[in-house]
């Protein structure tokens, strides 16, 4: 057997040693910076952790409303593969109020959200997320994919 290591070796080793340290040790001063510490410590299955270090990024100043809407969704996410659907509702329902009255682009999260609010008896939430949602289709036509899945809730609220 050789001691010899190959360059490739030293390549790989050094690759782990920089995600080990932008994960685990660098202060993090970005919201990408929350976010890879959060799925590092998602990773080795710490979820309760994965959560705190999202809040922790909600008190940071230098984070935009945009960043802060990402750790809300990305927290309310977590607490949704937990199946804690009151903790999700709320955090979600934090971050479409910092850009409810903007344009932005569809996710696939919104759909789950629906699906959230409906498990939780909130028929009039739902409905109003998915009015709110459905005029979206004018700048992306994503947004057709609420209309199509959640096409009962309009007859919901016509009664």
């Amino acid at each position: 057997m050789s001691t010899y290591i190959n360059f490739s070796d030293i390549v790989i080793y050094t690759i782990i040693l920089y995600f080990l340290y932008r994960g685990f040790f660098k202060v993090p001063k970005k919201y990408n910076d929350y976010i890879y510490r959060s799925i590092g410590y998602g990773m080795i299955f710490k979820k309760n952790k994965e959560i705190e270090i999202l809040v922790q990024g909600l008190q940071d100043d230098r984070l935009t409303k945009y960043d802060m809407y990402g750790l809300f969704i990305n927290i309310s996410s977590l607490y949704y593969s937990k199946k804690d659907y009151a903790n999700a509702i709320t955090h979600f329902e934090r971050g479409m109020d910092l850009i409810n009255n903007e344009e932005f682009c569809f996710d696939k999260y919104y759909v789950k959200m629906l699906g959230c609010y409906i498990l939780q008896g909130q028929k009039e939430k739902a409905i109003d997320l998915y009015n709110n949602l459905v005029p979206r289709q004018r700048y992306d036509i994503k947004f057709k994919k609420i209309e199509t899945n959640f096409k009962f809730l309009d007859d919901l609220e016509k009664r």
